[in-house]
């Protein structure tokens, strides 16, 4: 008998009697959505895990930690992003803000009285922009539409969002995806208006900037009507995340800032997002030096986490999502609430742990996050009893569990816990 036979034999053994989804299923290695793709290409296109960040001050840096994607940039660093780029062999986020009588067209001439665009020369613009990119040798990863936040409501602000989208995707061959950045307080139904012009949807997600520095199950609430609006569309497009870095934290909040970072964006990858562009990497008055440190240090972490030898970015990219598991707050608060439009009466309820159940050919994942800002006990069920070992991917620990197959967790404030399951055959 072969070592993979008496493993399968094994754990089907341990599911007789279970109660449960048996060993030999529970374990049962998915197909790889992502086999085809190229290890060097990023998603979707290929493996590449997306994580980027605005403005970045030294590519080679972020490379080195872990970071898959150049750009977006802004004005003249578009040129010299580009230019690291290709030198580094970066796949890049290239913007395109087409031209319009020599100068970049601005969102006030949209609309605005007396004034009548010439629709041809932008299309043709940006046309011109598409043939220049891909002949300067820069691996386009996905490409970037300024001006940005454009309303739907304008009738000049969406026909160019329509127009450019068509004229990107006419002119590159690869039909790479489009991404034009939408404002942080976008609800499902004003996303639901762009989910056919353009390929990514990522509005920013910033919790701190929108007043819900102490609900930051935000995240959740923003991620979802991401992923929702597609879905209620039947648009081909996928979610990222966008979380911040760009604003000074209050007084006596500066150590709060790596918890912060690691529940926004694993939060969001648990609802669904494909990828992660942190506004911004770059230095700016309204962030100190101490902050800004504090934030990069925190992004470099999840990066490596990602895309780094963990490769949970695979997990996120490419696992099959499933619902064996099954978990219970068992002291501490159950639910958590936001009030997410100021101008609006809603208040939405969550359970206040998040979590993914994920099966990957590297094992069986429970990905979660506490959106709580106190402490929580949890019990975890639903995997085979006795058959099952639970490793923290980041530590390397290994985690008891209870008799009964419960596994009994505790998560300290904002707290994410990332586990690998495999099977226990000692």
């Amino acid at each position: 008998m072969s070592s993979l036979m008496r493993k399968m034999f094994l754990l089907s053994l341990l599911a007789v009697g279970a109660g449960c989804l048996g060993a030999a299923d529970f374990f049962a290695i998915p197909a790889d959505g992502g086999a085809d793709l190229s290890p060097d290409k990023v998603y979707p296109q290929g493996r590449l895990f997306p994580f980027s960040g605005f403005q970045p001050k030294s590519l080679k840096e972020t490379k080195d930690a872990f970071f898959t994607m150049a750009g977006p940039g802004y004005g003249p660093r578009i040129q010299s992003l580009t230019k690291e780029a290709c030198e580094l062999k970066m796949p890049m986020i290239y913007t395109i803000h087409a031209n319009y009588n020599g100068k970049p067209l601005l969102k006030a001439q949209f609309d605005a009285k007396g004034v009548s665009l010439d629709w041809e020369q932008i299309r043709s613009d940006i046309e011109r922009q598409v043939k220049t990119a891909l002949a300067s040798g820069v691996d386009v990863g996905w490409w970037y539409l300024q001006p940005e936040e454009l309303r739907f409501w304008r009738k000049d602000e969406i026909k160019y969002l329509k127009v450019a989208y068509e004229t990107i995707r006419a002119a590159d061959p690869l039909k790479r995806p489009v991404w034009m950045y939408n404002p942080n307080h976008y609800d499902i139904e004003g996303l639901k208006k762009y989910t056919g012009l353009m390929d990514i949807m990522g509005k920013g997600m910033y919790a701190n900037y929108s007043g819900n520095k102490s609900s930051r199950v935000w995240c959740r609430w923003s991620s979802e009507n991401q992923v929702k609006a597609i879905e209620a569309t039947g648009a081909k497009s996928f979610a990222i995340c966008v979380p911040e870095m760009f604003e000074e934290p209050a007084a006596g909040s500066m150590d709060k800032i790596e918890s912060w970072v690691r529940h926004d964006v694993y939060l969001s990858l648990i609802c669904g997002s494909k990828g992660v562009v942190v506004f911004s990497l770059a230095t700016r008055p309204t962030l100190s030096a101490d902050a800004h440190s504090r934030y990069y240090a925190a992004y470099k972490q999840v990066a490596r986490e990602l895309n780094g030898p963990v490769g949970l970015g695979q997990v996120f990219l490419f696992g099959k999502r499933c619902n064996d598991l099954h978990g219970k707050v068992i002291s501490g608060p159950a639910e958590v609430s936001i009030t997410p439009l100021p101008r609006k009466p809603d208040v939405f309820k969550y359970p206040s742990v998040t979590f993914a159940d994920v099966s990957y050919k590297t094992g069986r994942y429970f990905l979660a996050v506490n959106s709580a800002e106190e402490p929580v006990g949890y019990e975890l069920s639903g995997f085979p009893p006795e058959a099952v070992k639970f490793t923290d991917v980041v530590s390397g620990k290994e985690l008891t569990v209870a008799r009964g197959g419960l596994l009994k967790l505790d998560f300290r404030p904002l707290e994410v816990k990332l586990l690998r399951m495999t099977p226990n055959l000692q």
